[in-house]
């Protein structure tokens, strides 16, 4: 089961069960049967936290990169503009030989 078919079938499974809870007076079979698709996916849920958790921090390393990369560009744009531009004079038409 991959994990959006899990996250449908949670999802699906939580709709029911927050309607069944608000609009009965017995909710028991709506609980239970959410516990059952919780308890029966346990290892696929566990393993899908863990996937959100490693890309979690490499999406916080990936954004540490990505700040050190826009100093160092300002820094070089910084000390581009503070170099003193060349002139070039004007130039004239390249002789023939």
């Amino acid at each position: 089961m991959t994990i959006n078919e899990l996250y449908q079938q949670i999802s699906e499974e939580a709709f029911t069960m927050r309607r069944g809870v608000g609009n009965t007076s017995n909710p028991t079979p709506f609980r239970e049967r959410m516990k059952n698709i919780l308890y029966n996916n346990l290892d696929e849920i566990e393993n899908a936290l863990k996937y959100a958790a490693e890309a979690n921090d490499k999406i916080t390393a990936l954004e540490i990169m990505l700040d050190d990369a826009d100093a160092e560009i300002d820094s070089l744009k910084a000390q581009q503009t503070t170099q003193a531009p060349k002139s070039t004079g004007k130039k004239g038409k390249p002789k023939d030989e």
